[in-house]
C-alpha cells in the first residue's frame, strides 16, 4: 500500500523515538493509522534517492561526529540539501539542535568545540532556508524556551519530555507547512489537514511556544470587527509568537508596529546573546 505522505528521515539513532512519536501524533490528529509512512535512511548520501514526499535531515549527527572539519561538513550538508531540493515535488526540512550540552556528552577539552559546531549548524540551517528554500523544524527555539534542566535532557533529546515536545513541534510544523502543500500532491485533503490542526490542540501534552490554528483565526479578525478583543488576543500572543510570524503579522497589519517593536528587539537581543555565549 502506498502511503499518501512519505517522510524520509536521516538522524542519530537516539532521535528515532522523536520521529516515531511525531508520526503517531499525526495519525491521531487525522484519526487514520496509515496516513504517514516513516523511513529512516542509514546514509545521508542515500537520502535524496529515497522515494519520499518530505525529506528531513537532523543536524545532531554533525555535532556528535566531528571527524569532518567544519568546511567539509558544511559543504556536505549543503550538497545533500541541494540534491534533495532538486527532487521535483519534495519538501526538505532541517532539524536544528537543542543548544543544551551536558558535560557527559564529550571530554571537557572538546565541549567548547561542540558548542561552536552546534551554533554554526543552527545558523547554517537559517542560511540554507534562505538560499535553497529548505524549511526548518526549529527544535532549538522550542526546547530552549523550556530549558535543559526542566526537560532533563540535552541535545540528544534523552528524556520523555524532550521527546514529546520535539515530536509535537515536528507534527505541528508538518501540519502547517507540508501536508497540504504541493509536495503532498493533493493526497491529503486540505479539509482533513484543517481538522487535524484543530484536533492537535486537544492531543498535545504541553503548550508549544507558538499559537494554534485557532489563535491565528482569533488574531486575524478584521480591525473594524471586535477591535478590543483582537487587541487583547494580539497582546496575549506576542510572547509566544515566533519572530518570523510576528513580522508577517506586522506586515499584514494584524499587529501594530508600536506594540510589536519591543518584542522584536527583545528577540533579536536574546538570540544574539545565545549565539555569542
Amino acid at each position: 500500500m502506498t502511503m499518501p505522505f512519505h517522510l524520509a528521515v536521516w538522524c542519530d539513532d537516539r532521535e528515532r523515538p522523536v520521529w516515531q512519536a511525531a508520526v503517531t501524533l499525526l495519525h491521531q490528529c487525522f484519526e487514520q493509522a496509515e496516513l504517514v509512512a516513516l523511513t529512516f535512511v542509514e546514509s545521508l548520501a542515500e537520502l535524496p534517492r529515497a522515494d519520499a514526499t518530505c525529506f528531513a535531515i537532523s543536524l545532531l549527527p554533525f555535532v556528535l561526529d566531528m571527524r569532518d572539519a567544519w568546511p567539509d561538513a558544511r559543504e556536505k550538508l549543503r550538497a545533500v540539501c541541494a540534491a534533495a531540493h532538486d527532487r521535483a515535488g519534495s519538501d526538505v526540512f532541517l532539524t536544528t539542535v537543542f543548544r543544551c550540552l551536558r558535560p557527559d556528552i564529550a571530554a571537557p577539552e572538546h565541549l567548547a568545540a561542540l558548542r561552536m559546531r552546534l551554533h554554526r549548524l543552527n545558523l547554517l540551517a537559517v542560511e540554507l532556508s534562505q538560499t535553497l528554500d529548505v524549511s526548518i523544524f526549529d527544535l532549538d527555539r522550542v526546547l530552549s524556551d523550556v530549558g535543559g534542566e526542566r526537560l532533563a535532557a540535552d541535545a540528544r533529546l534523552d528524556s520523555p519530555a524532550a521527546v514529546a515536545m520535539s515530536a509535537e513541534t515536528i507534527a505541528w510544523t508538518l501540519l502547517n507547512c507540508s501536508m497540504d502543500g504541493p509536495a503532498a500532491g493533493g493526497a491529503v485533503a486540505a479539509e482533513s489537514v484543517a481538522a487535524a490542526r484543530d484536533r492537535f490542540a486537544t492531543l498535545r501534552s504541553a503548550p508549544l511556544p507558538f499559537p494554534t490554528a485557532a489563535s491565528h483565526l482569533r488574531v486575524g479578525r478584521p480591525r473594524d470587527r471586535r477591535p478590543a478583543q483582537t487587541a487583547i488576543a494580539t497582546t496575549e500572543l506576542l510572547d509566544d509568537r515566533s519572530f518570523r510570524e510576528l513580522l508577517i503579522d506586522v506586515s499584514r497589519g494584524r499587529v501594530r508596529v508600536a506594540v510589536a517593536a519591543p518584542q522584536l528587539m527583545g528577540k533579536v537581543a536574546a538570540r544574539f546573546r545565545r549565539i555569542t555565549g
